[in-house]
């Protein structure tokens, strides 16, 4: 395969029956598809707790901006990620949600807040040969919160 020349800005295609393609001259991203909206409950994205020894009523409140996510396993850029997901794939969104979580007496109440993702895949092609995918990926976009709530003896 040879070198490719030059640069230069894909236009973009409608969408037809499920495959758009979006790229910045070099990649473009065809195929994206919603598979699930999933939520990450580890340490590194908890937006936010509360806790108390009832008898009490938690209230954790959440409107806080999460950045979308999003990894290839081939070089391409976010721009055209972004343009054949149908979102930004560098932006953040607001997410808003509050829970109620009432703790008995004698007991300890804890209320984790996470946010939760619609999750998108997609492939990457070679904008000037796409006869087959040289890649692909996943998207993330931010959608809501998640609270984890649980009680433990005081």
């Amino acid at each position: 395969m040879g070198a490719l020349l030059g640069t230069g800005t894909a236009v973009a295609a409608p969408a037809v029956g499920g495959v758009s393609a979006q790229g910045d001259g070099t990649k473009v991203v065809k195929n994206a598809k919603y598979i699930k909206t999933g939520c990450k409950t580890d340490g590194s994205h908890k937006l936010a707790m509360t806790s108390g020894k009832g008898k009490t009523t938690l209230v954790l409140k959440i409107s806080d901006s999460v950045s979308a996510e999003w990894s290839a396993n081939v070089s391409v850029t976010s721009s055209t990620v972004s343009a054949g997901v149908g979102f930004s794939v560098t932006k953040t969104y607001t997410v808003d949600k509050e829970t109620r979580y009432e703790v008995p007496k004698g007991k300890r109440g804890y209320v984790e807040a996470y946010p939760c993702y619609q999750v998108y895949t997609f492939d990457v092609y070679n904008a000037y040969w796409d006869e087959k995918p040289v890649g692909n990926g996943v998207a993330e976009k931010p959608v809501g919160v998640y609270f984890k709530q649980w009680l433990t003896n005081s």
